[in-house]
């Protein structure tokens, strides 16, 4: 492949009318978003010509690129407003590859401008990598509190309302490309799905990171959302912050209770006349509380009549109706 994208390379610089990339607008490219499964757009500065940096490698692996991957695009906008979107904490020029609309950033930075080493990355993550973690599935997946097999885990709290969430969602990917193999990359959404995980870990606002590490924890503490500072935080810098202890997650019946409790603090009136009722009225509040408890379990606990078990009852009713009738005729007789 080395061959062939250094032989488009030369074409390029000799026919560079013919092989330019064209220049496009905003309106285009987000109406590329949503008509190419695979889109890579160079966000670049204006009038940079053909010297904008990663040009001549985009247009040395186009063929390659369009060729590798189905309904593929590549596009050139310049002085974009939606370069803030996917990479708001660098300016032009940037490279962000869209695969179904979830972005991944080559860091320009890290990398050289490169066709290989830019075709590569991008076709060695071709599918999103940041893992979609909740309630359910949470402590399966990551065995936090137990720190067994699964390896650490990088996770971000999140939730749609969050505008630096949605921002930080190419960097997180990103993130997640250059981590992987070493340390799982994962979301939480704390408003929805993830309710009493965000609990568990104390998060009450977002976005907030944690990283979960042979049965500890490390918050992640910097005011600093570029790529490098995340993936120093996650090799190294985490020693520097204090490990908290993951607490055990809760049975259902105690997030219930959990839950009531939380109800009942944000409902000022309530509180007030529970509290005065227990001062005044201690054991008799706790009865009350011990009964309702017993009753609400009891009927959490009673089966449901299913359809064939009333069906399986008629005829036993029937043959108690056709015995009394019998008894009764007797009788007269």
């Amino acid at each position: 492949m080395s061959l062939k994208i250094l032989f488009c390379l030369v074409i390029s610089l000799v026919f560079t009318n013919a092989s330019s990339l064209s220049t496009v607008s905003d309106d285009v490219v987000l109406e590329a978003i949503r008509e190419n499964k695979n889109l890579l757009i160079l966000f670049a500065k204006k009038d940079c010509g053909n010297s904008c940096k990663f040009q001549q490698s985009v247009i040395a692996m186009k063929e390659e690129f369009e060729n590798t991957f189905s309904n593929s695009r590549i596009l050139k906008v310049e002085n974009s407003q939606l370069v803030r979107l996917y990479n708001p904490y660098k300016k032009e020029p940037a490279l962000v590859f869209l695969r179904n609309g979830v972005p991944l950033i080559y860091d320009a930075d890290a990398d050289l401008d490169d066709p290989d080493t830019i075709f590569n990355f991008f076709n060695e993550n071709r599918d999103p990598l940041v893992k979609e973690l909740d309630d359910s599935n949470f402590e399966h997946l990551t065995q936090a509190s137990t720190g067994a097999t699964t390896g650490d885990w990088l996770i971000q709290f999140y939730d749609n309302s969050c505008v630096d969430c949605q921002r930080l969602h190419a960097i997180y990917e990103t993130i997640a490309a250059k981590l992987k193999m070493r340390i799982n990359v994962a979301r939480v959404n704390r408003v929805t799905k993830g309710i009493q995980t965000a609990k568990r870990f104390r998060v009450e606002s977002v976005p907030q990171f944690i990283l979960i590490k042979q049965g500890k924890f490390y918050r992640y503490n910097l005011k600093k959302y570029d790529i490098e500072s995340f993936i120093g935080f996650a090799q190294t810098w985490y020693k520097n912050v204090g490990a908290e202890k993951i607490a055990v997650p809760k049975s259902p019946f105690e997030n219930l209770i959990d839950t009531i409790v939380e109800y009942l603090k944000n409902m000022p009136r309530v509180k007030d006349l529970a509290l005065s009722s227990f001062n005044e009225y201690p054991l008799v509040v706790i009865a009350a509380s011990v009964v309702i408890l017993l009753v609400f379990m009891k009927l959490l606990r009673k089966p449901a009549v299913t359809a064939s078990e009333k069906k399986k009852s008629k005829p036993k009713n029937e043959e108690t109706e056709t015995t009394t009738k019998k008894k009764k005729a007797a009788k007269k007789e």
